[in-house]
């Protein structure tokens, strides 16, 4: 039987009814399931942009915001008609996603964000242009990023990629052997060792010592996402975990342009927690 705190649990899903929305709420129905968690439908809307030149025009916002929410409804019950028993909310707003996310989870209000991933052009790729990979990292709530290509929906195995340097900390470790212990997922950790990585005076033989004792695996890479779809692979992972931290501006970029590249290349969900 799932305890409270379980049950407690909500995983908010952004809904805009294109497909990858769509596949995103059954991998969230899919891990709600299994966690004994609920359902939030998110959905921001639009007011109408009215010109100068269009004369008197009157706007209901109520009656958008109540249209809006209809829709929303009618996609719940077929939610629920697909998962019984699962528990789902509706809820939106004409504010940004992020500010409402960072709002509901400043507040504990959810422990985890759903969004789905449109496939993308080569060019639109170096653009970044999706909510997804914007809000990745940069919210105190775990991300989950599912690729439209991605339809199997497995919740076995997680992989989080760790840094001996900075993310060999209980309380990091923890977050990823957490969030697998809540969702009933093998947390794998894995440190990927690039050809450009600075050792800082650390030795093979102490790099070892310190990844045993956290029970990390070193995968040697030429470049990061190499090393992760790499171990992917090999692990038969099912859900990619990133750590986003605090440092320089310079260091933020180097991490998100990571996170990007590997949420658009992923064959996998890639989630997206900040340390």
């Amino acid at each position: 039987m799932a305890t409270q705190q379980q049950k407690s649990k909500k995983i908010l899903v952004g809904i805009d009814y294109t497909k990858s929305s769509l596949n995103a709420l059954e991998y969230a129905a899919g891990l709600a399931k299994q966690s004994h968690a609920s359902l939030i439908l998110f959905h921001v809307y639009e007011f109408p942009v009215v010109h100068t030149n269009a004369g008197l025009y009157m706007v209901d916002y109520k009656a958008i915001k109540r249209d809006d929410l209809a829709k929303l409804e009618q996609l719940k019950v077929k939610t629920m008609a697909k998962h019984p028993g699962l528990q789902v909310e509706i809820g939106n707003s004409n504010m940004s996603f992020k500010s409402y996310v960072e709002e509901l989870a400043a507040k504990k209000k959810i422990h985890v964000v759903v969004l789905g991933l449109e496939t993308k052009s080569k060019i639109s790729k170096f653009i970044w242009g999706t909510t997804g990979v914007d809000i990745a990292g940069k919210i105190d709530c775990p991300v989950v990023i599912v690729p439209e290509s991605y339809h199997q929906h497995r919740y076995a195995n997680l992989l989080a990629a760790v840094d001996y340097k900075q993310d060999l900390k209980r309380v990091v470790v923890r977050k990823a052997e957490q969030f697998a212990k809540d969702h009933k997922m093998k947390a794998n950790l894995v440190h990927i060792q690039t050809d450009d990585e600075l050792d800082f005076g650390i030795e093979a033989g102490e790099r070892r010592k310190e990844a045993a004792k956290w029970n990390v695996t070193i995968f040697k890479a030429k470049g990061f996402a190499e090393g992760i779809k790499k171990c992917v692979n090999q692990n038969k992972s099912d859900l990619v975990v990133l750590f986003s931290r605090k440092h320089s501006l310079v260091y933020r970029l180097f991490n998100e342009t990571n996170t990007k590249t590997i949420a658009f290349n992923s064959n996998v969900p890639v989630m997206s927690v900040h340390a």
